[in-house]
């Protein structure tokens, strides 16, 4: 014999395979709602939402898994890291450009530059910058052509730096 106690207090009594139940009264205070106080099954509307909310999160979350290609400006974009790798090399030359009083102030714009490249791009790409800057101050290059690097580097601190 199994016995169930109803929302409302009343004692349900059910046989396991007997005749008579007392299980079946059901309190007038929740007919109106269509709940069993002893049958808990879902209505087709609750199916419904569970199955809408499901489509939505499974509709969102598959874009999430199916972009392969990097975003652009990012440290996996190659294009991105070429230009942080040719920046870099422009402001090594144009530190080795400068006389030796300047050198200075523009190693320290060049620190402060890639400090920003670390804040908005990532370690990676400060570190792939910095790496940049040190090929460019060892490297043999064309020295006549300071005069552009030079404007180059004005043109990056001005953009750039607020200088």
């Amino acid at each position: 014999m199994l016995t169930y106690l109803a929302l409302d207090g009343v004692r349900c009594v059910r046989r396991w395979r007997g005749a008579w139940t007392y299980a079946s009264i059901v309190p007038t205070n929740y007919q109106h709602l269509g709940v069993h106080p002893l049958r808990f099954r879902p209505r087709k509307s609750d199916l419904l939402t569970a199955v809408l909310a499901t489509t939505l999160l499974a509709g969102l979350a598959v874009p999430a898994f199916a972009a392969d290609e990097p975003k652009k400006g990012s440290d996996a974009d190659e294009d991105f890291m070429l230009g942080i790798r040719k920046v870099g090399v422009m402001v090594g030359q144009a530190f080795v450009c400068t006389g030796e009083a300047a050198r200075g102030s523009v190693g320290e714009d060049a620190l402060e530059l890639a400090t920003q490249i670390a804040t908005h791009f990532g370690l990676q790409a400060a570190f792939i910058f910095s790496g940049s800057f040190g090929y460019g101050t060892g490297s043999p290059f064309d020295t006549a052509t300071c005069p552009a690097t030079l404007a180059n580097f004005k043109a990056v601190q001005q953009k750039y730096l607020n200088k």
